[in-house]
C-alpha cells in the first residue's frame, strides 16, 4: 500500500465531527448483499449509516444514490472492509463492478461519506452530480483499484473530495477529475502506477504520491493550486503537464526518467525541482512570460530547455548546458547514486545554499522528504534540502548556527500552514 501521508489525521478529525457514525450494517451478516443494506437505509430514513463488508468477493456495481427511494433526500452511507488499515484485509475484500455515488441537489443531505479498505475492480469509483452541495466530503483511503476503466472519475461534482493512500494500477485513467475547476479535489500520498494515463483533469493539491510508469503520462493537469513532493518518472509521454489560466504551483517534485519533464502553461512558477534524465525535454515552456522555474535541477535530459514563444525565464538552477539567467551554474550536481535512482545530493554538491538569496518562504517550508527546506542559511537547489549538520541552537529553526529575521519568518509561516 502506499505511504500513509495524512489518514491518520483525517480519521482524527472524522472521530470529532458532531455526526458520527450512528449505525452499521454489516454484510453478508446482517444482509446477503450491499444492494439490499443500501436499500434499507434508504427505504427507512438512516442517517451516518457505515456499511461493513466482511472479506470476500462482492460481484454487484454498487449504487449509491443513483436510484433513491421517493420520499425526499437521504443521508449517504459510507462502506469500507472491517479494517482499512490491514493489507491483507482490504486486498481480499473485493467489490468486482465498481462504486458509483450520485446525486442532485434535491436528493442529497450534507455530511461525509468515506470508501475506505477495499480493492475495487471493473467500474471503478465514479462520482457525479452533487451539485450545488459544497457541505458534502467525500474521503477516498487506502483502497486498491486495478483494472477498470477509469480507477477513479469525478465528474460533476461540487462535494470537496480527499484521495488518499489509494494504489491506483492497471486502469484507462488512475484519476480523471473533470469536475468544475473550483471543485476542492485533493490528491495526496498515492501510488498510482501502470494505467494508461496517470491523472488528468482539474485538481485542488497533489501532495506527496508516486506517479510512475503509466502508458501515456504521469500528471496532466488542466487547473491545479499545488502540485508538490511527488515522484514522477518512468511514464512514456509527459511526466508533468500543468495549463490553466489561474496560478500554479510545482514545487519540490523528482520528474526522472520519463519522455519529457515538465511542461508549464501560462502562470506556473516552479520551484525547486529536479528533473532529470528524461529522453526528451527537460522543461518546456508554453505560457506567455508568466511562467517560471527557480532554484532547480535541469540535467541529463535529451534536450534542457524548449521555450517556442521566447526567452524561458529561469533563475538560481544547476544544468549540465549554460542556461541564461541570474545565478545560474553549470556543474554536475552531484546526485547520491543516480544509477540506483537516488536523487539527493551529496554533501559536495555545488547545488547546496546556492538557490534564491531571498527564499519565499509560502512556496514550501518542506523539501521533498518533508524536511525543512531551508537548513543552512540558504536554500539549496532542486527537490532535496542537505540538512546542516552543526550543533543545535535553540531557536535556529532553518539551522544555519544563528538565529536571526529567517527564523522567525519561517515560524510564522509553518504557524500559518498548519
Amino acid at each position: 500500500m502506499a505511504k500513509r501521508v495524512l489518514f491518520s489525521t483525517f480519521v482524527a478529525f472524522s472521530l470529532c465531527l458532531p455526526s458520527a457514525k450512528a449505525c452499521v450494517l454489516s454484510v453478508p451478516g446482517e444482509y446477503a448483499t450491499i444492494r439490499d443494506a443500501i436499500d434499507n437505509i434508504q427505504q427507512w430514513g438512516l442517517q451516518d449509516c457505515t456499511i461493513v463488508l466482511a472479506p470476500g468477493t462482492y460481484d454487484e456495481t454498487v449504487y449509491i444514490g443513483s436510484v433513491p427511494e421517493p420520499g425526499g433526500p437521504f443521508h449517504f452511507p459510507s462502506i469500507q472492509s472491517t479494517d482499512p488499515d490491514d493489507p491483507g484485509v482490504v486486498a481480499s475484500t473485493i467489490i468486482q463492478g465498481g462504486i458509483r455515488i450520485s446525486a442532485y441537489d434535491h436528493l442529497m443531505l450534507p455530511g461525509m461519506i468515506q470508501v475506505s479498505g477495499l480493492t475495487i475492480r471493473g467500474g471503478g469509483i465514479n462520482l457525479d452530480y452533487f451539485e450545488n452541495s459544497p457541505e458534502t466530503t467525500v474521503f477516498i483511503s487506502n483502497n486498491i483499484l486495478s483494472y477498470c476503466l477509469d480507477a477513479i472519475d469525478i465528474d460533476s461534482t461540487y462535494a470537496e473530495v480527499w484521495i488518499i493512500d489509494n494504489m491506483i494500477t492497471g486502469s484507462l485513467a488512475g484519476i480523471r477529475s473533470f469536475s468544475p475547476s473550483f471543485t476542492p479535489v485533493h490528491v495526496i500520498g498515492n501510488e498510482i502506477s501502470g494505467n494508461y494515463v496517470g491523472m488528468e483533469g482539474h485538481f485542488a493539491d497533489v501532495i506527496g504520491n508516486t506517479i510512475e510508469y503509466n502508458l501515456e503520462g504521469g500528471a496532466l493537469m488542466d487547473s491545479l493550486d499545488e502540485f508538490g513532493r511527488n515522484t514522477v518518472g518512468y511514464n512514456i509521454g509527459t511526466g508533468v503537464a500543468v495549463f490553466g489560466p489561474t496560478p500554479n504551483s510545482v514545487h519540490d517534485n523528482y520528474i526522472v526518467n520519463n519522455d519529457d519533464g515538465l511542461i508549464l502553461g501560462e502562470q506556473t512558477a516552479a520551484d525547486n525541482n529536479t528533473i532529470v534524465a528524461n529522453d526528451g525535454v527537460g522543461v518546456t515552456f508554453f505560457g506567455t512570460g508568466l511562467d517560471l522555474v527557480r532554484n532547480s535541477i535541469i540535467y541529463a535530459n535529451g534536450v534542457a530547455v524548449s521555450d517556442p514563444s521566447g526567452t524561458p525565464n529561469i533563475t538560481y538552477t544547476c544544468s549540465n548546458i549554460a542556461i541564461a539567467g541570474d545565478g545560474n551554474l553549470t556543474a554536475d550536481p552531484l546526485f547520491a547514486s543516480p544509477a540506483a535512482g537516488d536523487y539527493h545530493l551529496t554533501d559536495a554538491s555545488p547545488c547546496i545554499n546556492r538557490g534564491t538569496p531571498d527564499y519565499d518562504w509560502s512556496i514550501s517550508v518542506l523539501d521533498h522528504d518533508e524536511d525543512l527546506r531551508v537548513s543552512g542559511g540558504r536554500v539549496d537547489i532542486g527537490a532535496d534540502e542537505t540538512p546542516f549538520t552543526s550543533p543545535p541552537l535553540d531557536g535556529d529553526l532553518n539551522g544555519d548556527g544563528t538565529i536571526d529575521g529567517l527564523d522567525i519568518q519561517l515560524f510564522i509561516t509553518a504557524m500559518l500552514n498548519q
